[in-house]
């Protein structure tokens, strides 16, 4: 009877010891996972505050760009005003080009038909020298 209390004894002190290595190896597995856990954290933060400092990056890039595209607008209707300016004086310049070919071919007109008329002219007084000699003559 004592071997079986003796053994039970022993049975109840493997549990304790059995328990208590569970107990302590539970515990370890616990600190390993908050470790993970605060290591995870710390990873999630530091990416985090990576994550950040490229936002404010990329938002700085974004404000240089955003200037750059409303300079590079302002270029652009700068240079289409200039354009159609351009355009303006072109366009009056090559009517003003009609208008002075018009007048050119109306002095052209003009100046052809003075040159008939003087050679009209010049006919009629050939006409009337030849009358007048022949009158002349006959006198």
């Amino acid at each position: 009877m004592v071997i079986c209390i003796i053994a039970a004894l022993l049975v109840v002190i493997g549990f304790g010891i059995g328990a208590c290595v569970w107990q302590q190896d539970t515990f370890n597995k616990l600190a390993r996972c908050r470790n993970a856990h605060s290591d995870a954290i710390a990873s999630h933060f530091d990416e985090r505050q990576k994550l950040e400092r490229e936002i404010k990056e990329l938002t700085k890039t974004l404000g240089t760009r955003s200037e750059e595209v409303m300079q590079l607008r302002r270029r652009i209707a700068k240079a289409e005003t200039d354009n159609a300016a351009l355009r303006e004086e072109v366009l009056s310049q090559t009517n003003s080009i009609e208008e002075q070919k018009k007048i050119a071919n109306a002095y052209w007109l003009e100046m052809s038909s003075k040159a008939r008329q003087l050679e009209d002219q010049k006919k009629f007084l050939g006409e009337l020298s030849t009358k007048f000699g022949t009158i002349a003559e006959k006198l």
